[in-house]
């Protein structure tokens, strides 16, 4: 996992949740926790922008999330790369690939080492979807996978040179190669 001088205080939290809790919603002490170690004001920066608290548990928000109350914050990432990342998966999964490629452009993130950092760390932490493991989720853990399902096939469209795959998309393509070399090994045997 990359460390907290590579990436903003609100995409660090965001990162540094999505890997310690592997879920949406976690417990507001934890979440307080990240947020003092990554330099992030929980309060003031967090809630009420890219999750909300619910009793005493929080809940990170998606794309589409973010969109409909109005908490986006800017596509060129001057606050946090990760409104860039979410305004990109919004726009992906409400219109096409292409226009948030474009707007990334527009932006001039394309070719910004932040960015590209903030795309990798939040591809390696979001679950993946089902387009890439045949595994269909549901829920708030549906929610974050449609943003990965946006922001990988972004990645493969505009940054394949630039940011690497995902390294359990990876190993799961070895994997299912070696499953179908050895199934059909056997029944040829």
């Amino acid at each position: 996992m990359r460390g907290r001088a590579d990436l903003d205080p609100i995409t660090s939290w965001f990162v540094l949740a999505w890997d310690a809790f592997r879920a949406p919603v976690f417990a507001y002490d934890e979440g307080l926790r990240l947020a003092r170690a990554v330099g992030a004001d929980l309060e003031g920066q967090l809630i009420g922008r890219i999750c909300d608290k619910k009793g005493s548990d929080i809940k990170l928000w998606d794309s589409k999330t973010r969109a409909e109350k109005g908490m986006l914050g800017g596509a060129d990432g001057a606050r946090s790369m990760l409104d860039a990342l979410h305004h990109a998966a919004h726009r992906a999964r409400t219109r096409s690939l292409e226009v948030a490629r474009d707007l990334l452009d527009e932006a001039g993130l394309s070719n910004d080492p932040m960015f590209l950092t903030a795309l990798e760390a939040v591809l390696e932490v979001l679950p993946p979807s089902r387009t890439f493991t045949n595994v269909e989720l549901t829920g708030d853990l549906k929610s974050a996978s449609d943003d990965f399902d946006a922001l990988e096939k972004l990645r493969r469209l505009a940054y394949a040179d630039k940011v690497d795959e995902h390294h359990r998309l990876a190993c799961d393509r070895l994997c299912l190669r070696w499953l179908r070399h050895n199934t059909t090994t056997r029944r040829c045997s």
